[in-house]
């Protein structure tokens, strides 16, 4: 089947009491987990088509931004009560364990991410202005980098390397930091991120970043930007997320989402409604004709490519 957002039907909706996030797939386990500004993150399954919430945790006290999945599988997530918090759970009893509280930032975290070519390393950005490095297993920050506005994201590239944009009005960029010599690498002036959802990795050494009213395809391993497309009818995107068939879904302030293929820098489709009756803040594509959609509208939504 040729997917294409324009051929998207609503089969599933569920409402939940407060914004929503992000929104996480653990494919391995056959769920996805969601976060929210009533500070919970749910644990869905859906299996054979059954959308159904099968663990409730409770344990941060303001909203979650974002949750990523660390190496052995649990959840990690970044909270406005400035923590960062590490969770098991078996879905099988429905339960789970925190392992972790993380408190070295001093003010609302945005994202936190394991690096992979380290023995239980983390990288973490905030409201702080503050990128830090820690360890899980001393519970202690190893090194602090500090800019001078906030960073809103932060990602994972190749050659030990992770990549982070600065919210700096004046001066918007990309800042590569090597994590293992704990060096400055480069800087891409005019790029910047409007999301902790609006960065991923593509292939072949390939990122996309999403910024207001555009999206720039960057060579991490050049440092040079492939491509900038602006979408001249809407100013704010907040999300990108890769599909199966390498193309990427866009979302946002908008209410609708937008399909982009890379390899010709064109939009090639757009959702034939709105999707959701408020902003689209993270996508996920659980099977390949399947998307999982989250709103600001406190929804949760399922949507099938006919």
């Amino acid at each position: 089947m040729k997917l294409n957002v324009k051929n998207l039907k609503n089969i599933a909706t569920l409402n939940q009491e407060s914004r929503i996030n992000n929104l996480l797939l653990l494919k391995k386990e056959k769920c996805f987990v969601s976060c929210s500004n009533d500070a919970l993150i749910k644990i869905f399954s859906y299996e054979n088509s059954k959308y159904e919430c099968l663990i409730t945790i409770k344990e941060h006290s303001k909203a979650i931004y974002n949750i990523q999945e660390t190496k052995k599988g649990e959840i990690i997530s970044s909270s406005n009560d400035e923590t960062i918090k590490i969770f098991s759970f078996n879905l099988s009893n429905k339960t789970y364990q925190c392992l972790l509280t993380f408190k070295g930032h001093k003010e609302e975290v945005f994202k936190a991410i394991e690096l992979s070519n380290a023995n239980n390393i983390y990288a973490s950005c905030s409201a702080d202005n503050i990128i830090l490095i820690w360890n899980r297993e001393t519970n202690q920050t190893q090194t602090i980098f500090k800019l001078k506005f906030m960073i809103w994201c932060i990602l994972e590239i190749s050659n030990n390397r992770i990549v982070f944009s600065s919210s700096d009005p004046q001066r918007p960029r990309l800042i590569f930091l090597n994590y293992k010599n704990l060096k400055y690498e480069k800087e891409m002036n005019l790029i910047s991120c409007s999301g902790n959802n609006g960065i991923c990795n593509i292939k072949n050494n390939l990122i996309a970043i999403i910024s207001f009213g555009a999206i720039f395809i960057v060579n991490t391993d050049l440092y040079i930007l492939e491509q900038c497309f602006n979408f001249d009818e809407y100013s704010y995107f907040w999300c990108v997320y890769p599909l199966s068939n390498e193309n990427l879904v866009i979302s946002g302030y908008v209410d609708n989402i937008f399909q982009y293929d890379y390899k010709i820098g064109k939009v090639i489709g757009k959702s034939s409604m709105f999707l959701h009756d408020l902003a689209i803040l993270s996508i996920i594509e659980p099977e390949n004709n399947v998307l999982i959609t989250c709103s600001t509208d406190s929804k949760i939504k399922i949507w099938k490519f006919e």
